[in-house]
């Protein structure tokens, strides 16, 4: 009877693993580098590759972190949000929420300006 119950907790401990593990791949309409023309933020840039998240501002200074995953939820009234996971060696985890409202157009959560991919990605490298 042991042994049958050790099985099932093992079982339920696969279950719950790959229950939690929703994260995927970065999607190709998240990768690029996006911009946008509000004069804030018009010395930055977003760059997101398939496993690197950058930062761009002025003075050409770059923050680059690795990609863990991402999560996403579907809403057909305001665009798919995006929840990418990322982080730097020795720092935690951290997490950008971006919307894309129409393709090539990307907005992040809780801010309202537009940002638009102008390339593909050179987060990575």
């Amino acid at each position: 009877m042991a042994e049958g119950g050790g099985l099932r907790v093992a079982l339920a401990l696969a279950l719950a693993a790959a229950l939690g593990c929703a994260r995927e791949a970065v999607p190709t309409e998240l990768i690029g580098r996006w911009t946008t023309e509000d004069a804030r933020y018009a010395d930055r840039s977003l760059e997101i590759g398939a496993d690197a998240l950058a930062f761009g501002a002025d003075a050409g200074i770059r923050l680059t972190f690795r990609v863990q995953g991402v999560e996403r939820e579907n809403d057909p009234g305001a665009g798919t949000l995006y929840l990418l996971y990322y982080d730097a060696p020795g720092e935690p985890e951290r997490i950008l929420q971006v919307r894309l409202p129409a393709p090539g157009r990307l907005r992040l959560e809780n801010h309202s300006e537009l940002w638009t991919r102008s390339d593909a990605s050179s987060a990575g490298g």
